[in-house]
């Protein structure tokens, strides 16, 4: 009998073990952590799919007298997304001109690398905040090769930042694109010189009050 009681309470004991369970009705999900909801409750990670922007608020139309503080704000966040990529950001009164050269963001030619379109999604999430601006794109080349051929490359090249830019969300109105060749070097060579420091991507964004 006293052997029967013993492996009794064994076999409640065992059946108590690994610690409290909850048998009742799952928590609300405002109160579940992510990795507590069922599979099919989590967003699904496709790395091959399609990219769509995520959403962004508005900072609002920007007045005449608010200018320099809305452009403050967009420079230093501009700085942040930058940082690290060897690209330049400089306040010249109320615009800010942001400089990135070409090994930040092409493959070669105007074809834009994956760090490139990365750090192009990147600054486009400030750009769609600070939507009461304009995007001037230009860009650049070293005096390596052609004059002609060097034209070309700087424009197909300022085109792919903003079609990418426009593919991230920003509002193809608000942006220019145009290709400068050889012109306005950051560094002046003769002929045929490798410059990285000239084979650039300059945006220039201004403000676009509303009275």
């Amino acid at each position: 009998m006293k052997k029967s009681l013993v492996l009794l309470a064994a076999l409640v004991l065992s059946g108590c073990g690994g610690g409290p369970r909850y048998h009742g009705p799952p928590p609300p999900e405002s109160m579940q952590r992510p990795y507590d909801r069922p599979p099919a409750q989590q967003a699904p990670y496709h790395p091959s799919g399609p990219y769509s922007p995520p959403p962004v608020t508005s900072a609002g139309p920007v007045k005449n007298a608010q200018v320099s503080a809305y452009m403050d704000g967009q420079e230093n966040e501009l700085r942040g997304r930058l940082r690290g990529s060897g690209s330049i950001v400089a306040r010249r009164g109320d615009g800010i001109v942001l400089v990135i050269f070409d090994n930040a963001l092409f493959d070669g030619g105007a074809d834009l690398s994956g760090g490139g379109t990365q750090l192009l999604r990147a600054l486009a999430i400030t750009l769609r905040h600070y939507d009461h601006t304009a995007l001037q794109i230009a860009g650049y080349t070293d005096t390596t090769g052609s004059p002609g051929k060097n034209m070309e490359v700087s424009a197909l090249r300022a085109k792919a930042v903003a079609a990418s830019l426009a593919s991230d969300g920003v509002p193809g109105a608000r942006m220019s694109a145009q290709g400068y060749g050889e012109a306005s070097p950051r560094v002046k060579t003769g002929d045929n010189v490798n410059e990285p420091r000239n084979r650039r991507i300059e945006i220039r964004i201004t403000a676009a009050p509303v009275g």
